[in-house]
């Protein structure tokens, strides 16, 4: 594409090739030039001395949760709107770090807090103020004694620890004196050397635009013509410490084309050199395309195959994979052109119908010559096996029950086959065919779970004829499938997102659920004592909407035992102050909910604990390393425990005071009577707060040489262990408070790619996170908890109302269709039966957690900011229906083709190089529908509820400020219309 003038881009800090043509080198010498930089210094700050504030970031990681508090010292109200903050964001290293903007609600106010940098490592924010929905309170106050804590979180550019010191040494609010600009010098270095300006190509004076990140111009730089063809450098002195941008005209030549530009970094004291380097282009690689086709071999087998291109002339490295089906074709996209180092030769495994005995195999590995400019067609030979090479295989089934029948499978040991699966199985003698002296396995399962033995398994060589029983036994006592869980309905229920502010959420929209991170941080506040207002503002919330419709509302709480979201970092385990203090969280969390909760909001309530650790560990191969870990679980237990009931006489302890004014705590007695008695006395952020510094200062060191009391079990002090202590201690002092262990789509190498692989995909990703289960004895240790919970990732399917989020369609596979959701329940059903014999129920019942609630919007909804925002997802609509879609998404919103573009990623499978609508009509599912079939699916994979919304970048129920995006009430009226008339049972 040929640029008149280059334009804004965010590229990698340092040099940025600029391509150019037709043109050779020039040795000409390189020259200097120096200027000054044409800036003004603003004044930052005026100055406040009875506000007060704190930064609050603590831990290590690329992104790390925490908040920003600011406390009204003065002896009046203080308009807040257009005040700011300021204070030093970096990591121990000295590497900069950014903050998040953040949003409160209070005073019937949406205060907000926007951060940008002010240099060296310094950040500044500004309040602003608007009134609430209702158009109350048109000012900004804070009131006297009053604190705002803005929840946000910090970027780091290393994944370092934060410093959390020099934020609060720092720290001002309106701070008197204004900060020091700090300048360095900035070299800009223009190197036309291989533009061909001396050798044909006719070029012009170049001009570089240098701006700061405001868009002002500090400086204009013209390199004349006659300088061109070598390298030039301009040294530009006393510029502010920032980033900068600098935009380069083209070189006045038509033939000349390339892309912008280069965005440097200034330092203190220090010189950075930027370079613009115009270069001519590489030449273009010849491509060419293949039409691959599999004629129809095997009727029975509808499923797609998996096809390899491989490169034989690099060891057959897999050149990309594809699905095709039977009497289908697909053509690739560009490849190199055949050559000295392309050769490509194409695998796929064969097809086998046991019961027909039909055998085909790929014909050697056919050679597919790529050409340039050209589509080569290659329709894949298969030969048949002969019927001299096959045996019978006879499988007597028995002992199904009248009313069940069997699925069975066939796989053998090096996959060679895809196989025909057979469904309806009965009591009976069926023969098969199967390849002689192949590895063959088998897999009978039956549709009821009360058997002895379910599914039966059987594995081995075949050489000859031969016969085999296969004998269901129904158990001596049968398991009868529980309905629902304590405190939750006999029903599919559905939750959403909440801040627990009923004074910025709805409190008359009926709602099973609702559910938030507990903590300041939401990582688990590692190192620190919880402070617990999260958990009151959802039981508060919970009051309010059971006030409201006159229906329990189930308060759950996610608890970080170990954050591994953000990487590998074992200090939770290893450091035992971190243990017992997560333990302690855990306990108290469970306590409050199972003595106060019920009162309030009609049940125990519920605990989420540590999302992504599991799938971290499958992810990233690291069972064994968890298992090395020495975690002292005993001595841990034993201080917790100490720590829910020493006597502490608070009044003695410098660290338990409360508000602003830092009143005394003069309670005497256990953490269990402090917070009622701090709840008493202020609202429920202060009192947390209040609650988290006086545990940790004044009852922690009190238990360090405790012994665990008389009953408590020995755990081994490792990763097991670990488990079983949290699954004991949350029972112990939550017994009726349900208690979940989590996985998600992204739990064994690969990745959530597999979740596009079609339906076959689903069984070997489920085996892989049963192994890690079962190897880790989350749900057949002695200690149980009470279900699993799964999640996909946080976020809508299309972000479009963040444009820095449009690429995860792209990299976080987060486009669904009706197949791709099929595929999560089908999982559901699997690890709920899978893990049946060691829990020693029927199946471990199922939560779908943080589910995005974005709809498929019609060409008729218009896109409001602040009422419809521009978000795209498919999951409510699979599960409800939207009846003003028709069946063939010809009235789908133009925006979602537009923003999804091309699904060009291999790992989106059958819907590769697709548009958004067309992978959504890809299976001819209708999302119009308006019956109950996918919600029925759901109950019977034993799925008990569904939470939807996610904390930061997903459509919820209700609109939740700063957390959730608008659908214009679409969801909650599909929700209200799901309680009224399609309410579904469970089974």
């Amino acid at each position: 594409m040929r640029l008149n003038k280059l334009t804004t881009a965010l590229l990698a800090l340092g040099t940025l090739g600029l391509s150019a043509c037709n043109g050779g080198s020039s040795a000409s010498s390189p020259s200097v030039n120096t200027v000054t930089a044409n800036q003004v210094t603003p004044q930052l700050f005026a100055t406040s001395s009875c506000l007060t504030g704190k930064a609050n970031f603590t831990g290590s990681g690329w992104y790390i949760g925490g908040n920003i508090s600011i406390s009204n010292n003065c002896a009046s109200s203080v308009e807040l709107k257009g005040q700011t903050v300021s204070f030093t964001a970096q990591t121990t290293d000295g590497k900069a770090a950014t903050i998040g903007h953040s949003s409160v609600y209070a005073n019937n106010t949406n205060y907000s807090l926007v951060f940008a940098s002010a240099g060296a490592n310094k950040v500044i924010g500004t309040i602003d103020a608007a009134a609430s929905w209702d158009g109350k309170n048109l000012n900004g106050t804070l009131e006297k004694g009053q604190t705002l804590t803005f929840t946000s979180g910090a970027n780091t550019a290393s994944g370092g620890t934060f410093d959390d010191s020099t934020a609060n040494s720092s720290f001002s609010i309106n701070g008197a004196t204004p900060p020091v600009v700090e300048k360095g010098e900035l070299d800009v270095v223009l190197d036309t050397s291989a533009a061909g300006c001396s050798s044909g190509v006719t070029c012009s004076d170049v001009k570089v635009a240098v701006t700061d990140a405001s868009g002002q111009l500090i400086q204009n730089i013209t390199v004349p013509v006659a300088q061109l063809g070598s390298s030039v450098t301009t040294q530009i002195k006393d510029v502010a410490v920032g980033n900068y941008t600098l935009s380069a005209s083209n070189l006045g030549s038509d033939s000349i084309s390339y892309t912008p530009n280069a965005t440097p970094s200034v330092q203190a004291n220090k010189t950075t050199v930027s370079t613009i380097k115009y270069t001519q282009p590489t030449p273009a690689v010849k491509t060419g395309a293949a039409k691959l086709s599999i004629a129809s071999k095997v009727p029975n087998y509808t499923g797609a195959l998996t096809v390899k291109i491989l490169n034989s002339k690099d060891g057959n490295k897999v050149v990309n994979s594809y699905l095709i089906k039977q009497g289908a074709s697909i053509t690739t996209e560009n490849l190199p052109v055949s050559d000295a180092s392309h050769a490509y030769v194409v695998s796929v495994a064969g097809i086998a119908d046991p019961k027909a005995g039909l055998y085909y195999i790929e014909s050697g590995l056919p050679t597919v010559l790529i050409k340039a400019n050209t589509t080569t067609n290659l329709e894949i030979p298969f030969t048949q096996l002969v019927a001299e090479n096959l045996v019978n295989l006879t499988l007597k089934t028995t002992g199904l029950q009248t009313s069940d029948s069997a699925s069975l499978s066939f796989q053998d040991a090096t996959n060679k086959y895809n196989y025909v699966s057979y469904a309806a199985q009965t009591n009976a003698s069926v023969v098969y065919k199967v390849e002689k002296n192949l590895n063959l396995g088998y897999t009978m399962r039956a549709g009821l779970s009360n058997y002895q033995q379910n599914p039966l398994i059987t594995t081995g060589v075949i050489s000859a004829a031969t016969t085999q029983n296969l004998v269901f036994a129904v158990a001596a006592d049968p398991v009868v499938p529980t309905v629902g869980l304590s405190g939750w309905p006999n029903y599919l229920a559905m939750g959403t997102i909440s801040s627990g502010v009923p004074s910025s959420e709805p409190t008359d929209q009926r709602i099973d659920s609702i559910f938030t991170y507990n903590g300041t941080g939401g990582d688990g506040d590692p190192g620190r004592i919880e402070s617990p207002y999260k958990i009151y503002n959802m039981m508060t919330m919970g009051k309010a909407i059971r006030d409201k419709t006159g229906y329990a509302v189930n308060p759950s709480l996610v608890e970080y035992q170990w954050q591994l979201s953000g990487g590998w970092n074992p200090s939770d385990v290893e450091d035992t102050d971190r243990l017992t203090k997560h333990f302690f969280n855990l306990m108290f969390l469970a306590d409050t909910l199972q003595t106060q909760a019920p009162e309030l909001t009609g049940t125990h309530g519920t605990i989420l604990l540590s999302p992504d650790l599991l799938g971290f560990i499958g992810n990233t191969n690291r069972q064994a390393d968890v298992e090395a870990l020495k975690i002292n679980v005993n001595q841990a237990v034993a201080q917790a425990s100490c720590m829910m009931t020493k006597q502490v006489d608070f009044s003695q302890e410098t660290s338990c005071t409360y508000a602003w004014d830092k009143q005394q705590i003069t309670l005497n007695g256990t953490v269990r009577d402090l917070m009622p008695w701090l709840k008493a006395k202020t609202d429920n952020y202060t009192a947390g707060m209040a609650f988290a510094d006086c545990v940790g200062g004044a009852v922690v060191a009190k238990c360090t040489n405790a012994v665990a009391p008389a009953g408590t079990p020995t755990f081994s002090n490792n990763f097991n262990g670990w488990i079983q202590a949290q699954n004991y201690l949350a029972k112990k002092y939550g017994p009726q408070v349900n208690l979940g262990w989590h996985e998600n789509i992204s739990g064994a190498p690969g990745g959530g790619w597999w979740v596009h692989g079609g339906a076959n995909a689903v069984t070997p990703y489920a085996n892989a996170v049963l192994a890690d289960l079962k190897r880790f004895e989350v749900f057949s240790g002695k200690y149980k908890p009470d279900f699993i919970y799964l999640d996909r990732y946080g976020a809508d399917d299309y972000v479009g109302q963040m444009p820095s989020f449009h690429q995860q369609v792209h990299n976080q596979a987060t486009f669904y269709n009706d197949q791709d959701w099929a595929n999560i329940v089908q999982l559901s059903k699997q690890l709920s039966e899978g893990l049946a014999a060691g829990y020693g129920k029927a199946y471990v019942p199922v939560m779908l957690w943080q589910i995005p609630a974005a709809h498929i919007h019609t060409n008729t909804e218009q896109v409001v900011e602040n009422v419809n925002d521009q978000e795209e997802g498919s999951a409510p609509v699979y599960f409800f229906g939207d009846p003003r879609l028709d069946s063939t998404l010809s009235n789908i919103a133009p925006w979602i083709d537009q923003g999804v573009g091309s699904l060009s990623e291999a790992g989106y499978g059958l819907c590769r190089n697709k548009s958004a609508s067309q992978c959504l009509t890809l299976n001819k599912f209708n999302w119009g529908h308006s019956d109950n079939a996918q919600l029925q699916q759901a109950a019977d994979a034993h799925i008990f509820s569904i939470l939807w919304g996610a904390g930061g970048f997903a459509t919820g129920v209700w609109q939740v400020p700063g957390q959730t995006f608008y659908d214009g009430g679409w969801m909650a009226n599909t929700v209200n219309t799901y309680y009224a008339k399609r309410l579904q049972k469970l089974n």
